[in-house]
Formats: C-alpha cells, structure tokens, sequence
C-alpha cells in the first residue's frame, strides 16, 4: 500500500509537478466517495481497516491464503455497509 502513497513523500513543491495514474486516481476518488458518505471514523484503526478493505475490494491488495485469520469486527469484513445510502 505504501507504494501507491509514495507521492506524499516528495516535498509539497515537488508534489504539483509529479504526474498521477490512472489507477491511482481510481482508487482516491472512490476513498473519497465513500468517505465523503460515511462522515468521520471512531478512531485511526477503524478508518486504516476501511483503507484497507476498499483497496481489496478494488483489487489493489491481493492476500490469498490469509482466509483462517480471526476477524475481530465482523462488520468489516465487506464494504457492503458502506455502500448503502
């Protein structure tokens, strides 16, 4: 995920002048979409868990084999939720 946010480690300055991808804005357009929806997150784990699952769900992150790993919140385990009105 780091290599997708790799932009905002350039200097400010430096950030007008560098050119974006496609998939790249794909990607923040639907954060902010949905973001835009759901308001505010309780805390900093509940809003890196929505990253997380939206980068997933788009095809972004590809985690095979981590099927047997407990879900602590079951609610997160689909963006369905977030994409009801």
């Amino acid at each position: 995920m780091e290599y997708y946010f790799a932009y905002f480690n350039f200097p400010e300055g430096k950030q007008e002048s560098l050119k974006s991808t496609n998939p790249l804005e794909r990607i923040n357009r639907q954060l902010r979409k949905i973001t835009c929806r759901l308001g505010h997150f309780q805390n900093q784990r509940s809003l890196d868990i929505f990253i997380y699952l939206t980068l997933k769900e788009e095809g972004f992150i590809i985690d095979e084999g981590f099927e047997d790993m407990p879900v602590s919140n079951q609610k997160f385990t689909s963006l369905e939720f977030a994409n009801k009105s």
